[in-house]
């Protein structure tokens, strides 16, 4: 892709990130074909990696959701386990 990007910028959030106490900050970027660039870029970060949920407590959580009827129209496992 030839869009493009503030590396300067991206650095910058990302330092802040660290000095909040992030262990683990990444990158990412989604292609829309709503935005004007067709492209929207974020960080994501995590301040205990190691304490994050398992795929198994992921699609416990999912499920108990779908057996109270609780209704979700943006929370699937596949959607969160990937990032």
């Amino acid at each position: 892709f030839n869009i493009p990007s503030s590396l300067n910028g991206i650095s910058q959030w990302r330092n802040k990130m660290t000095n909040c106490g992030f262990e683990r900050t990444r990158y990412g970027s989604i292609l829309t074909s709503s935005y004007p660039t067709g492209q929207i870029g974020f960080l994501l970060a995590e301040k205990k990696p190691l304490s994050a949920a398992s795929p198994e407590g992921i699609q416990e959580r999912y499920d108990q959701l779908v057996e109270k009827g609780t209704p979700t129209t943006y929370y699937h496992p596949p959607l969160q386990d990937s990032c």
